[in-house]
């Protein structure tokens, strides 16, 4: 089940890419190693189809990609403490 919400997330997150948004970031100095451009309201309507999932949160916020860094701090269970890359 993990693996498969992990490919739903990537599959989503890159239907929804922004080029025009990511040239923007770039621009202004916002750097990511891997960026899809993905505006935040997009990223936060994914986080909450996903619901918390603080196991899902812990292998996402290790990822080196923006938006889903992004969405492991919406789906984090703030009882279980904090997330570490």
């Amino acid at each position: 089940m993990l693996e498969q919400k992990k490919r739903l997330l990537l599959f989503r997150l890159r239907k929804e890419m922004n080029g025009a948004a990511l040239d923007t970031m770039r621009y202004f100095g916002e750097d990511y190693e891997r960026n899809y451009g993905v505006q935040i309201y997009a990223i936060r309507n994914l986080a909450r189809e996903i619901g918390t999932d603080h196991e899902l949160a812990e292998y996402f916020y290790t990822q080196a990609i923006r938006e889903v860094r992004l969405v492991a701090l919406w789906i984090a269970d703030a009882r279980k403490g904090g997330l570490t890359p």
